[in-house]
């Protein structure tokens, strides 16, 4: 079965057929999650997959923001994911999925643990109890 889709589109990882990671002929990277689609840039995929990390820690509700990229978990343990203007709205198994989306996708992409983007580097993720230290970076 070949879709136009195809020739213009190469999927980096997948869930299901709404649910993937996929990069168009000019780079871009698409994350497809049921009706939406988000664009990154290859270099930000580290960026988001550091920031659900850090959202995959711990059980308290709590916000974390990471340049454009803002990750809240509510009372209910569910996640809102925002990208700038739009948010993705996850249950917690959703959100568990997403992480491994990702991860998934860098890993393919050759991201292992390398971090050569503009941003600045990551803190490394806070294992201890208690409340994240909340740092925000802004884009340049």
């Amino acid at each position: 079965m070949h879709h136009a889709h195809d020739d213009h589109y190469k999927i980096i990882a997948r869930i299901d057929e709404r649910r993937y990671i996929s990069k168009c002929a000019h780079g871009t990277i698409h994350l497809v999650w049921g009706i939406a689609t988000i664009r990154f840039l290859p270099q930000d995929m580290p960026h988001v997959a550091h920031l659900l990390g850090k959202g995959s820690i711990g059980d308290e509700a709590q916000r974390i923001s990471h340049g454009p990229l803002c990750l809240t978990r509510n009372e209910g343990g569910g996640f809102v994911f925002v990208v700038k203007e739009f948010g993705l709205h996850l249950n917690a198994v959703d959100f568990l999925q997403l992480v491994d989306l990702v991860g998934t996708a860098l890993q393919r992409m050759g991201y292992a643990d390398s971090d050569d983007s503009g941003w600045p580097a990551p803190p490394p993720p806070a294992v201890a109890e208690g409340e994240f230290t909340r740092n925000s970076f802004s884009l340049n």
